[in-house]
């Protein structure tokens, strides 16, 4: 924790990201009078403060619909001014400088795809906004693990470990948060969580939508950089850390640092790419482009509690629903009792929805009519606490917590380049991916068994 920023820059403030998260976030600030800060946007467009406060204005008033606070927009409005430039130009960072000169702190949001970070760090490390500045950079860290490690190192040239902010909102979401007090917090589950009781562990981040809107980032990245290297990597991590000492910021993240290393490195024959059909005439797609937008991979972690568990994780786009979701599925009950009946009962599973509703079940076994000892299948559920009015966006946290200098839900450097380095060796693939029918659940060479 630390002082708070009173000055928010936002490199890329013209893309899609700002406009369909970042607006959204800043307004939800306002609403609760914690927007005491100056929002400076940052972009190449030819584009002026009256635009920007137009565009805001918008994106805020279909995030709010009927429920609109008009002060809160106000609150918002009046703090957005914009500065025009090439992240590559001098020019540019001395103009930042003069503008943010009487902040202490300043929060530099990174909102740029990632070959534009390494121009945008050197440009605030010549200025002296590196002596009082966060960075707060937006995923994908890097393209590979090679790229992750070089940024890293320049970062390091002038920065101090705890001036960086790596963005993975999926850590920001109360249902990853839920997901470690559901672990943690019952006794009933901690003694079992491992390779003596559970057979597998499945992941599915689903999403029906496509690509339209943000095709020029999504084309150069692909759904393994864009949501497996970050998001699911960071659910695994979740569910298969050692329990931390405390909930400091380094203890939570050391824990899932160090289960990350643990996993295997993918090799080509862990996965299946496809790629919806009609991909390819979407507007801002690269003709013949092999960009991923399905990836199914089998994961193992190699240490003594999950040795011999396989982990199937799935995300794509264009598929029949969303949905994110996890299902762990124990071993078969192997009581001598059943023996001799013609019933073997069905394994115990906990299935863990995510998006779009929260909602945990624990499927056990009763007695059924059919034998003597009979089983058949009946659930527990427990639907999420948390009221609809009580939720925090997780755009919103990642603002509040960064400006306020807090760590707990951000990647650090260790997880990130340990995330790259369990999908490095098949992030450069040469290979077509396989094309699937929209509407599906992906490639048929994807096994549906686990969604």
């Amino acid at each position: 924790m630390g002082s708070e920023c009173s000055a928010l820059i936002v490199f890329g403030v013209t893309g899609d990201l700002v406009r369909n998260e970042v607006f959204a976030s800043l307004y939800e600030l306002a609403r609760v009078d914690r927007l005491d800060i100056a929002v400076i946007g940052v972009g190449r467009s030819d584009w002026t403060s009256e635009t920007l406060r137009r565009t805001a204005e918008t994106a805020i008033r279909a995030h709010a619909a009927d429920d609109l606070v008009d002060a809160a927009l106000r609150t918002v409005i009046e703090r957005l001014s914009y500065v025009r430039g090439d992240y590559t130009s001098p020019d540019l960072y001395e103009t930042l400088a003069k503008v943010v000169v009487d902040h202490e702190l300043v929060l530099c949001y990174l909102a740029v795809p990632p070959t534009v970070f390494p121009a945008v760090v050197r440009g605030l490390a010549d200025t002296e906004i590196r002596l009082r500045a966060r960075l707060l950079i937006e995923k994908p860290f890097g393209s590979d693990l090679e790229s992750a490690r070089q940024l890293s190192a320049l970062i390091d040239e002038t920065f101090d470990e705890h001036q960086l902010f790596a963005v993975d909102h999926y850590l920001q979401k109360e249902s990853l948060q839920n997901l470690l007090v559901l672990r943690f917090a019952n006794r009933v589950l901690e003694p079992v969580w491992n390779n003596e009781h559970i057979d597998s562990v499945s992941i599915v981040m689903a999403e029906q939508f496509g690509i339209e809107g943000r095709a020029g980032f999504f084309d150069s990245n692909g759904n393994l950089r864009d949501v497996v290297q970050n998001h699911v990597l960071q659910v695994v991590a979740a569910l298969a850390m050692e329990p931390p000492a405390s909930a400091l910021p380094e203890e939570v993240s050391g824990r899932r640092a160090m289960v990350l290393g643990d996993v295997q490195s993918l090799a080509f024959g862990d996965v299946v790419f496809g790629q919806y059909d009609g991909y390819l005439d979407v507007d801002g797609v690269q003709p013949g482009s092999t960009t991923d937008t399905f990836v199914r991979a089998e994961l193992r972690i190699n240490n003594d509690r999950w040795a011999g568990v396989a982990w199937h994780v799935a995300a794509g786009k264009g598929l029949a629903a969303t949905k994110s979701e996890i299902v762990i599925t124990f071993k078969v009950a192997s009581a001598p009792m059943f023996n001799a009946q013609d019933c073997v009962p069905e394994p115990n599973r906990l299935c863990i929805s995510m998006a779009p509703t929260e909602l945990a079940t624990l499927t056990l076994q009763a007695r059924s009519s059919t034998a003597p000892l009979g089983t058949a299948k009946t659930a527990l559920e427990s639907a999420d606490s948390y009221r609809p009015d009580e939720r925090v966006d997780a755009y919103t946290r990642i603002f509040d917590d960064a400006r306020r200098g807090d760590h707990t839900q951000f990647a650090s450097r260790a997880e990130v380049e340990a995330c790259w380095r369990v999908v490095n060796d098949v992030v450069h693939r040469a290979a077509p991916p396989v094309v699937y029918a929209r509407g599906t659940w992906g490639p048929e060479l994807s096994d549906k068994r686990d969604w």
